[in-house]
């Protein structure tokens, strides 16, 4: 059950919240790439998805290493403990 006593409604809207904004800010560093690189013409033939397929990478690298990262230091720097996270599959504060 993905609610419970242990995971209640209240911890499991705020990881659902951060979830979105994460997602959120994935989403606009794409697309900032994708507009930089696409201006830059990466290529003659192919501009649009040669910008497309290295703003993809780049953005999904940052999702996956940078974010679980970041999300470790604040907890961190908050005195909080990391523990796993039901939707974002890395570790947030409690």
């Amino acid at each position: 059950m993905l609610v419970s006593e242990d995971y209640p409604w209240g911890k499991l809207l705020r990881e659902y919240a951060t979830y979105c904004a994460v997602g959120c800010i994935n989403v606009a560093i794409f697309a900032a790439l994708y507009y930089w690189l696409h201006g830059m013409t990466l290529s003659e033939r192919f501009p649009a998805a040669t910008a497309w397929a290295i703003a993809y990478f780049v953005s999904s690298w940052q999702a996956g290493i940078f974010m679980p990262v970041a999300i470790c230091l604040l907890c961190f720097f908050t005195n909080s403990k990391c523990v796993p996270n039901v939707f974002y599959d890395v570790y947030s504060c409690p």
